[in-house]
């Protein structure tokens, strides 16, 4: 019966390793916008993305000629806004739709994680609308 107590404690202490990395791995989500209802003619030309309970890791596939601002608070709040430089580099909503944001939602339980935010798109670079984001609006997908 020693023996096996001598053994639990190191046992024990592997599994709760082997499980907090994993949950350290499923923490990570890819996000994208596949759910907004944009006419062909209407390019966007800014947006920006608040995430509560959660940080910005990366982004794939924006753009040369975009800009973009993130704020990673401390606090699991994270603000994420980007612009095109030119509106040659505006796109169009099937590219949009191919922007993947890398996320990591907080370990704490203390927040419910969300997102949302909005899109400004335009038609003719000369008058603009805000078309607000919505958590039905994103697809996530977790990161294995």
């Amino acid at each position: 019966m020693r023996r096996y107590r001598r053994l639990l404690l190191p046992c024990l202490a592997f599994v709760l390793f082997v499980v907090g990395a994993d949950a350290q791995n499923n923490r990570r989500y890819a996000v994208s916008v596949d759910n907004l209802a944009l006419t062909i003619d209407e390019r966007i030309t800014n947006f920006e993305i608040q995430i509560t309970a959660g940080a910005f890791r990366d982004i794939s596939n924006l753009p040369v000629g975009w800009e973009i601002d993130v704020d990673n608070d401390a606090s699991w709040q994270t603000t994420v806004k980007a612009s095109c430089q030119v509106g040659a580099a505006s796109l169009e909503p099937e590219e949009f739709k191919k922007l993947k944001f890398l996320v990591e939602k907080s370990g704490g339980e203390d927040l419910k994680f969300g997102l949302g935010g909005a899109v400004y798109v335009t038609k003719d670079f000369q008058k603009g609308s805000r078309i607000p984001l919505k958590m039905s609006d994103f697809t996530v997908t977790p990161l294995k």
